[in-house]
């Protein structure tokens, strides 16, 4: 949607608090079919922080965050079309030819609502959960961390970025590479980056220590025993998994995050609510491999 049709549709638009409800929906969903299916997950980021700051939601907050281990996250993506059912979509590059966005490729949209966080979007625009996959760093952590920085690398390539914060001969590089890989298509580079990802799903034996998912940006790096094992934790009015040792996981990420921010931090990311649909749900595939 543009602006244009946003102020057309301005009728429709609903509460924060609405959307946020939306994606509680969207989460149980998520939780109830982990745990038919023995998956295991757990909240990250701001989810967990609000969990544990605030038993929900932060007030101000509109997208949750999960995490799963990658062969979790493998099963996941295999079942979701069939288990999710018509109210919800798995969006990936591949299942939504619009979705472009390889930093972030994993997505549960409901698909009784719209969340604009970008206008001129054609991909789904549903309330939405972030799922991101945990691979194993193994044995060999130079190897691991060789992988993880040429995958991250081409994900970060398909990002916009703000040249300005490079200088000399690395913003001539950078400008010449993202001219280059818009060339490629998204669903290709995707498909790259999931094969790589078979080079270390085995790693979970004897593993100590685990990071976000090495097609993802960030070198965040945990020690299991932070991780695992999971507990339930309130948020909202049911109780979702969080990591065993959220304290440390939470002041390494936010420091003090007991302390609230200043008002002007008090935002969140989405520019118009409605639980109306302003776009087509695209033909759920997947690729056989998944299935």
């Amino acid at each position: 949607m543009d602006k244009r049709e946003i102020e057309q549709a301005s009728n429709e638009a609903i509460r924060l608090r609405d959307m946020q409800l939306k994606m509680l929906e969207t989460t149980k969903k998520i939780h109830e079919i982990c745990e038919k299916h023995h998956l295991q997950y757990w909240l990250m980021y701001g989810s967990l922080l609000g969990a544990v700051r605030h038993n929900g939601f932060i007030p101000w907050d509109d997208d949750m965050d999960i995490m799963m281990p990658r062969k979790d996250h493998r099963k996941f993506m295999r079942i979701a079309h069939d288990e999710l059912g018509e109210d919800y979509f798995f969006q990936t590059p591949l299942t939504d030819p619009n979705y472009d966005i390889l930093h972030v490729p994993f997505k549960v949209r409901h698909n009784h609502s719209t969340l604009i966080e970008e206008y001129g979007k054609n991909y789904h625009q549903g309330a939405f959960v972030d799922i991101f996959a945990m691979d194993f760093m193994g044995s060999d952590e130079e190897s691991f961390r060789k992988l993880h920085k040429k995958t991250s690398m081409l994900a970060s390539l398909k990002m916009k970025i703000d040249i300005h914060q490079l200088s000399g001969i690395k913003r001539y590089i950078r400008i010449c590479l993202q001219l280059l890989f818009k060339l490629i298509p998204t669903q290709t580079l995707f498909r790259y980056l999931q094969k790589k990802v078979d080079l270390v799903i085995d790693n979970d034996k004897n593993s100590r220590y685990g990071m976000k998912g090495i097609e993802f940006l960030e070198k965040d790096l945990y020690d299991l025993k932070d991780i695992f094992p999971l507990r339930l934790h309130k948020f909202e009015d049911c109780e979702f998994y969080i990591p065993n040792n959220a304290d440390k996981i939470l002041t390494e990420y936010f420091g003090d995050y007991m302390k609230m921010p200043p008002k002007s931090k008090m935002k969140p990311h989405g520019l118009y609510y409605s639980d109306q649909r302003f776009y087509d749900i695209p033909e759920n595939k997947y690729e056989t491999k998944y299935r």
